[in-house]
């Protein structure tokens, strides 16, 4: 991977309830390579599947992001956003439910949740994550 501007100390802003665009929030730090594979996966089937540049997940004690080279984890994903960035850094949004994410070695991110909506945008996004949590 390789950054076009090093982090500038200090911690990244944080905002409730809103995933601040990751550049900005950490000095500037842009990520020019692709490098997860990601599959998002309900008991109905595969929702999304496609190499990304990062995640943003919603665990139990926060959001938490994955980039490429993460150590291999796992752990419990409670109902909310899941913000994934891709190539050209678009950004897509899904409402998920409970469920578990892992990230295994060769960069494979893999997202089994009880629900997931792709949605247009950010709000919408939370509005369904609400849905799921009723």
């Amino acid at each position: 991977m390789t950054l076009e501007k090093t982090f500038e100390g200090g911690h990244p802003e944080r905002s409730e309830g809103s995933l601040k665009d990751s550049s900005s929030a950490y000095g500037g730090l842009r990520m020019t390579t692709l490098g997860l594979n990601l599959s998002i996966i309900t008991p109905i089937g595969k929702v999304y599947e496609n190499t990304v540049r990062a995640v943003v997940a919603p665990g139990q004690c926060g959001y938490f992001g994955i980039l490429k080279d993460h150590a291999p984890f796992m752990t419990i994903l409670s109902p909310g956003i899941l913000k994934v960035t891709e190539d050209q850094d678009k950004e897509i949004f899904f409402a998920v439910d409970s469920g578990v994410l892992e990230v295994s070695t060769g960069d494979n991110v893999v997202v089994l949740a009880d629900h997931a909506a792709a949605a247009g945008n950010e709000k919408e996004a939370k509005a369904k994550a609400e849905e799921f949590g009723r």
